[in-house]
């Protein structure tokens, strides 16, 4: 028997794993990077509201760890960009 009411936990899950995998090697799509977490967290919270699962917990869990690797890594490529225009601007 199918459980329709599990939905948005598998859904969660599923979108929270893709947002691991899509985060590190395709840094320059960041309107899928920023989505993809926060429809992630979306989906969790509702299907904790209605009927809390595992795969809910898991999915919200994904999605957190996608937006705080999202903002490292955003940071980390500012202070490349910086470093490296500090260094280009000395040598010129």
């Amino acid at each position: 028997m199918v459980d329709h009411e599990n939905g948005f936990g598998t859904a969660s899950l599923i979108i929270g794993i893709l947002s691991l995998l899509i985060l590190i090697p395709y840094l320059g799509y960041l309107i899928a990077i920023i989505a993809l977490p926060i429809i992630t967290i979306v989906f969790a919270v509702v299907q904790k509201k209605g009927k809390p699962t595992g795969q809910a917990t898991a999915g919200l869990v994904l999605g957190i760890i996608s937006i705080v690797l999202m903002v490292l890594f955003i940071m980390l490529a500012f202070a490349f960009i910086a470093t490296l225009m500090s260094t280009m601007s000395t040598m010129y």
